[in-house]
């Protein structure tokens, strides 16, 4: 069990250096890596006790959504390999983070703060990038709680995906662009919500209207207001995008 976890805690952070290395190392252990794997994570609120690792692999060992190899805990982490070569496998790893993430709440009273998995790979040497693809999804999960509740694969992240680059980039306090400032200040001045509504409908343009609690034709006056006042072209793809950045980016920290 040692070199088990020893193993997989290398094959983590990136210790062995080819390829080479790591199946000359796994040859010591009966079993075969599935074609495709990836790794899948879990960030719980409190550190992983014994107890509560005895509920993770009662509920780990009674699923039959993933087959996992290898597993280990860190800390307030649970880490899986998991088997990603079926071509359903994205939406069956989601279901079972789900679910376990529910099934800890309801049986045992245990809170997960969030779980996610990185892309696949065929390369052990790719694993380290699958786990800290993980990791990133969870990190963003808990910034963004609602746009990103459903999603637990990182190949769906979208733009979100980015943030974290671009974040770096900018200086080490976000300035809002002149356009959404101005419209903010507007907002202050006048106790509306035309900032609000924009990060709105550029997040959800189909739902917006509902979201809001709004008729689609004062969502539509808003958005002509909100173009008047900021400047913005709001048909243009491009600035759409860039906007909806903006507004990530201001939230990001």
């Amino acid at each position: 069990e040692e070199s088990y976890q020893d193993f997989f805690w290398k094959l983590l952070t990136g210790h062995y250096a080819s390829e080479r290395a790591l199946r000359t190392q796994l040859a010591r252990f009966s079993f075969v890596l599935p074609p495709q794997y990836c790794i899948i994570a879990f960030q719980f609120e409190q550190v992983i006790t014994a107890d509560t690792e005895k509920h993770i692999q009662y509920l780990v060992n009674t699923t039959q959504k993933v087959n996992t190899i290898f597993q280990t805990v860190d800390s307030d982490k649970f880490i899986l390999l998991g088997d990603s070569s079926t071509p359903d496998s994205s939406q069956a790893i989601s279901s079972f983070i789900k679910s376990f993430i529910d099934n800890m709440q309801e049986r045992f009273g245990i809170r997960v703060a969030a779980g996610g998995f990185g892309r696949s790979c065929s390369q052990l040497i790719d694993a380290q990038i699958s786990y800290m693809e993980a990791i990133s999804v969870i990190n963003l999960k808990k910034r963004y709680k609602q746009e990103l509740a459903a999603i637990f694969d990182y190949n769906l992240l979208g733009i979100y995906q980015y943030l974290e680059t671009l974040h770096k980039q900018h200086s080490s306090q976000h300035q809002l662009p002149e356009g959404l400032r101005i419209l903010n200040e507007y907002d202050l001045k006048h106790q509306t919500d035309l900032f609000y509504t924009l990060e709105t409908f550029l997040t959800e343009p189909n739902e917006a209207a509902s979201l809001l609690h709004i008729h689609s034709n004062t969502l539509s006056y808003r958005l002509r207001r909100i173009s008047e006042i900021s400047g913005y072209d709001l048909k243009d793809t491009n600035i759409r995008a860039y906007l909806l950045i903006e507004f990530k980016l201001a939230r990001f920290e």
